[in-house]
């Protein structure tokens, strides 16, 4: 048995480190989506323009992830 948990250690770093990554990057969008909104923070000192970049940029980056379950941690981290 204790073999077994050692030839799944790895593995399971692996995953945990893939998981840590995506909610990494899922964090981060969530934190720029609400600076941009936010009129008090970053949301009053960007162009609608830069903030329809900003949004479709977000957008696509949430589209990836979506469609990009096996990513690999670095993908995520790209």
């Amino acid at each position: 048995m204790i073999r077994e948990a050692e030839e799944f250690a790895e593995e399971d770093k692996l995953a945990k480190e893939k998981i840590d990554a995506k909610n990494q990057l899922d964090n981060y969008i969530f934190s720029v989506k609400n600076n941009v909104s936010d009129p008090e923070k970053l949301g009053k000192k960007l162009s609608e323009e830069d903030k329809k970049i900003v949004n479709d940029s977000i957008k696509e980056t949430e589209e990836w992830i979506r469609g990009h379950s096996d990513a690999t941690k670095e993908e995520y981290e790209e």
